[in-house]
């Protein structure tokens, strides 16, 4: 298994075309995130919200897939900052 590679630092989940969204694959990325792992993720603004409320941001490279404006992108950061403190 890759978690198990010592030299191995992180991983990344690229969605193949036509594959479910990345928080369709949290109890894979709950695995990556309990080995210590670093991991990139690209998913869909909705699927952020869930991942960092289940997860935490520690360790993520979270790529969000559709462009923001600066007033969503704002907020967005705003209310990833919140989830993390309530952690």
């Amino acid at each position: 298994m890759l978690l198990a590679l010592e030299g191995l630092r992180g991983i990344q989940g690229v969605r193949g075309d036509g594959q479910r969204q990345a928080e369709h694959r949290l109890p894979r990325l709950k695995r990556i995130h309990q080995s210590g792992k670093l991991y990139q993720v690209y998913m869909r603004i909705q699927g952020a919200y869930s991942f960092v409320r289940e997860l935490g941001g520690k360790g993520l490279a979270l790529v969000i897939i559709k462009a923001l404006t600066p007033a969503q992108g704002k907020a967005f950061l705003d209310e990833i900052r919140l989830l993390e403190y309530e952690r």
